[in-house]
């Protein structure tokens, strides 16, 4: 929510973003996905004093995480002036508003760079991509993560003002064009592919006044669905599986 396009601003809806700031600790989308992304992180073996830039930082949910992993150098970058307040309430002072497409940040300066759930909000992707590319340091890598497959656009893609929804085949493409080496890719949350897509596509008939589909929450649900995006994590780091909601990509610059 609150991300950019390269020409023009999205609108903002600073009560979805107030409302993910409140919920981001503990329900069960924000906690499996900061287990997945911290997994991935490790694996990198960055030390403590690595410069890491999150774009599109939101509500601040990749930044605790990258604080809980004991990092020391970390910045954000965000369109939305809320979600920049945000983050800087909850301790983080290097977010600033800003362009994913011109950041206006160094070349080559980031031992990594964060680009979760961003991609989708922005008219020019490619052109953010190629942003990425500019900042990472030679042999350092990104972690891409978007929504996947047309098929189950639904609320939270139009409350959250996406431009798509991504195919593998689109995501690497475009990847590659902006001069960006694939390493990984796997796809993830597919357990809860099916139902999520007949979730969607009864709320298409009817909307039940909902503003966002993460009011679709008790705590007997939420504890339940975190145990199955748990076990979806286990299940997709070992082997690699044809869908998801979502899907990763780690990505180097190309020499």
């Amino acid at each position: 929510m609150g991300k950019i396009t390269s020409k023009k601003e999205l609108p903002v809806d600073n009560e979805a973003l107030v409302f993910e700031s409140q919920i981001q600790e503990t329900h069960w989308w924000f906690t499996g996905r900061r287990c997945l992304f911290g997994k991935i992180i490790r694996r990198l073996g960055l030390d403590s004093d690595s410069r890491i830039l999150d774009l599109g930082s939101g509500s601040g949910t990749n930044l605790s995480l990258l604080r809980s992993m004991n990092f020391k150098n970390i910045q954000g970058l965000d369109i939305s002036p809320t979600a920049v307040e945000l983050c800087r309430q909850r301790g983080f002072e290097k977010v600033v508003q800003g362009n994913i497409c011109e950041t206006g940040q160094p070349s080559g300066h980031y031992d990594l760079v964060l680009a979760t759930d961003v991609l989708e909000h922005v008219d020019d992707d490619r052109a953010a991509l190629r942003e990425i590319r500019r900042l990472l340091k030679r042999g350092r890598s990104a972690l891409l993560a978007v929504p996947s497959f047309p098929v189950l656009w639904g609320l939270q893609d139009r409350v959250s003002f996406h431009r798509r929804r991504y195919q593998k085949g689109e995501l690497m493409k475009k990847v590659v064009e902006s001069g960006l080496k694939p390493r990984r890719h796997r796809y993830f949350n597919f357990m809860l592919c099916p139902p999520i897509m007949v979730a969607r596509l009864l709320l298409k008939r009817h909307a039940w006044g909902l503003k966002s589909e993460n009011q679709i929450n008790t705590p007997f649900l939420n504890k339940t669905l975190s145990g199955v995006f748990l076990a979806d994590i286990f299940l997709t780091e070992q082997v690699p599986v044809p869908f998801g909601v979502s899907e990763y990509c780690l990505v180097e610059p190309e020499p």
